[in-house]
């Protein structure tokens, strides 16, 4: 590449870029390297002694060194004399073929000043940065850009009380609800939960308790946990040789944050969220760990439960003895086989939350797209379900 700044005796010449792409969750590379040659300076010029630590200390002031400001943690720059202001390093990834970052630019990680020596007064700047992420088209759909979303699953028995199961001919009944928001009391409210009657609480199903008492057995429950890479706050160079820096945070980082207060221990209100029904998904935990400078990796976990996080309760009268009822219905003198004559459900996990419920009201908000697409196909197998609508919180 031709030399980009050159002064009185000092010649500055900018290396060529590379680039190493890094596979999933693993950071993309960028090298650097600037020559500047000093041979023939003068006691007049301002670079007079030149070292390698007065080189350094001036390439990461607001005012750069000979055109170039670097700083770890910073985008590296250029300046533009033309225009006056500093140009983000592009890496050769000219504007005009509509590419960007997925998480933002690349920044410097890593300075290294060497004098030749084998020349006086000759210095390498070495630099690497670092990014995560593919690149994007603009004129591409937001589905179709790559993206990085890794899904695991796993099924495992959950043990617990039946007193009834179901079988082809006698199923269970779940109870209906109405959703009254991410903050409002979520299904079974009052006598929408317990039932005014005995008919309207029981549940239904094959009884298999043994006089009043319960068997023990597993239901199914699918643990899904979803990876997603998000950018934490880093701070940028701010106005032109302004001392100040500014810092930036991706909003999807803010909402993450929000949706770990508002969606742990709460149950999916949006019927369909990858392909289950409504409340059947419990929000178990959403960690942030770190995963290269200021990158996170972000995972959602949930749990699927056959029972939508219940319990069966025996009808107690008075709350002190099972009612029960003889399963064989004979006289006394033939075998008395007793069963819970009513059995209800039990839900702990009253509250709602909606992948709608950040401040724009999409799933955008907590899953940059397309990985909301990407993670329910790998978790149905099939491809995003467009005609889903999720449900904002009221």
């Amino acid at each position: 590449m031709t030399a980009v700044y050159q002064g009185g005796s000092v010649h500055l010449i900018k290396g060529q870029d590379a680039i190493q792409k890094g596979a999933a969750f693993e950071p993309n590379q960028f090298s650097g390297l600037i020559l500047f040659d000093g041979c023939g300076i003068t006691a007049g010029d301002a670079y007079q002694p030149i070292t390698s630590g007065k080189i350094y200390a001036t390439i990461q002031n607001n005012f750069g060194f000979n055109g170039y400001r670097l700083r770890v943690g910073f985008e590296p720059q250029i300046w533009n004399a033309s225009t006056t202001t500093w140009d983000e390093w592009d890496w050769g990834i000219d504007d005009t073929v509509n590419y960007d970052w997925r998480h933002g630019k690349p920044l410097v990680r890593s300075i290294e000043v060497k004098e030749n020596t084998n020349k006086k007064d000759c210095y390498s700047i070495e630099f690497v940065a670092t990014n995560m992420g593919p690149l994007e088209q603009d004129d591409t759909p937001a589905d179709d850009q790559p993206c990085e979303v890794a899904v695991n699953m796993v099924s495992r028995p959950r043990q617990v009380n039946a007193y009834r199961t179901e079988d082809p001919n006698s199923r269970l009944v779940f109870p209906t609800y109405g959703v009254t928001g991410c903050s409002g009391d979520f299904g079974w409210e009052g006598s929408d939960y317990f039932g005014c009657t005995l008919a309207d609480i029981d549940i239904a199903g094959q009884p298999i308790d043994f006089n009043g008492q319960p068997a023990r057995v597993a239901i199914e429950q699918t643990y899904i946990t979803i990876d997603l890479i998000v950018r934490g706050p880093y701070q940028s160079w701010f106005g032109t040789h302004s001392p100040q820096e500014e810092t930036f945070t991706d909003p999807t980082y803010v909402n993450i944050l929000d949706a770990q207060e508002t969606w742990v221990n709460r149950r999916n209100i949006d019927d369909g969220l990858f392909g289950y029904a409504q409340g059947e998904l419990l929000c178990n935990d959403i960690s942030i760990q770190p995963l290269h400078y200021e990158y996170k990796r972000v995972s959602f976990s949930f749990i699927r439960d056959e029972w939508f996080h219940m319990e069966q309760i025996p009808w107690m009268p008075g709350g002190t003895k099972i009612e029960t009822i003889d399963y064989c219905g004979q006289d006394d003198d033939e075998m008395v086989y007793l069963n819970a004559q009513y059995v209800t459900w039990r839900q702990s996990y009253l509250m709602g939350f909606s992948v709608c419920g950040g401040p724009n009201g999409t799933d955008g908000d907590y899953f940059r797209y397309p990985a909301f697409r990407r993670a329910w196909a790998q978790i149905t197998g099939t491809t995003g379900d467009r005609s889903f609508v999720c449900e904002p919180c009221s």
